[in-house]
């Protein structure tokens, strides 16, 4: 596996400290919406505070004509539901052009034309996000969805996409679960149950759970709605993020990460500065050299730790692939990952 030259700047940047990155970003998380219309439990998103917006298509397309031949990967989601916003399909087709994507859906809204539409997207990873295997198990978690609707989408989605040719098509299509403590009982059926309805050439992926930095109240409050709660301990060392990687809210608002839900830690805004302004400006070189990161939101959070020797591992944050290599290589056997280095 040969390793992105960019990736490897932005790795030696990390282990030496500094401050001021030789290169653009190797990945963008691209909030293109923070409207949603479910109001799952382990979720920030329905009781944020912030105002909730489509990206607007032109500010999106300025932000991806500034990454085309510089960022390796977007994510085209967030704080969110990607098909919530009606221009998500022509957004992704564009960034597409340019930049390896990827986009995470609950699915409530993917059928008929739009999933005929989403089918066709060269994505090189979608996520259907699910967790429950039964209506009530659904229900708890993913609020205001219906889960024989959910169930009907994903089987009609995935005879759409196996009807399509590999190069017109998602390359790599996830269904994705959480590993839920209130749902501990089912995690271990939900592989099978959801391999009974897409077959073998979709991926599985049990995800770990998100613990949202245990920043603050609301937090809090959604780890012991979902039977997480933990004690919160110190951070050990600075973050990588602020060396590989940058979050753009649907307003334009560059955040420090996407445990940020309610933008409070705000780098700049691409609606008003450039990618590389914001890149290596004040805010970020600040985060950078901050090695205890005592503020809310980095104070207690155990998330994008590693070590500065670690870096340059072929398998590491500062490698393009890495936002894909969790998924695509929990391909089920004899079954081709499609994952181009």
């Amino acid at each position: 596996m040969e390793l992105n030259p960019n990736g490897v700047r932005l790795a030696k940047a990390y282990q030496g400290r500094a401050e001021v990155m030789p290169v653009g970003p190797v990945y963008l998380a691209i909030e293109t919406t923070s409207h949603c219309n479910l109001e799952c439990v382990m979720c920030p998103q329905p009781r944020m505070a912030r105002a909730k917006s489509h990206m607007a298509e032109a500010l999106f397309r300025r932000i991806v004509d500034q990454a085309a031949g510089k960022v390796a990967f977007a994510w085209l989601h967030l704080f969110g539901e990607p098909l919530a916003n009606p221009r998500f399909v022509e957004m992704a087709a564009h960034a597409s052009r340019f930049l390896r994507t990827g986009a995470s859906t609950n699915v409530t809204l993917l059928r008929g034309k739009k999933a005929e539409e989403m089918a066709a997207l060269p994505l090189d990873i979608l996520l259907l996000s699910m967790d429950g295997i039964t209506a009530p198990s659904y229900q708890r978690v993913r609020v205001r969805g219906d889960f024989a609707q959910v169930v009907d989408n994903v089987r009609a989605f995935a005879a759409l996409w196996l009807a399509r040719p590999p190069e017109a098509r998602p390359r790599n299509v996830v269904v994705s679960f959480i590993d839920l403590p209130m749902l501990s009982d089912e995690v271990e059926e939900a592989e099978a149950f959801w391999r009974g309805i897409v077959g073998p050439a979709f991926i599985l992926n049990r995800k770990p759970f998100h613990p949202w930095a245990s920043q603050d109240a609301l937090v809090e409050d959604l780890l012991r709605a979902v039977g997480g709660a933990q004690e919160r301990v110190e951070r050990r060392r600075g973050c990588h993020e602020f060396f590989r990687g940058l979050t753009v809210l649907s307003d334009g608002t560059c955040v420090a990460c996407c445990n940020d839900y309610e933008g409070r830690m705000r780098l700049g805004n691409l609606a008003e500065q450039t990618l590389d302004e914001v890149w290596n400006g004040a805010p970020l070189r600040r985060l950078r050299r901050d090695r205890m990161l005592d503020n809310p939101l980095c104070r207690h959070c155990t998330m994008y730790e590693v070590e500065p020797e670690h870096a340059l591992l072929p398998v590491s944050p500062f490698q393009p692939w890495h936002e894909m290599i969790g998924y695509t290589l929990t391909s089920p056997k004899g079954v081709s990952n499609n994952l181009e280095t």
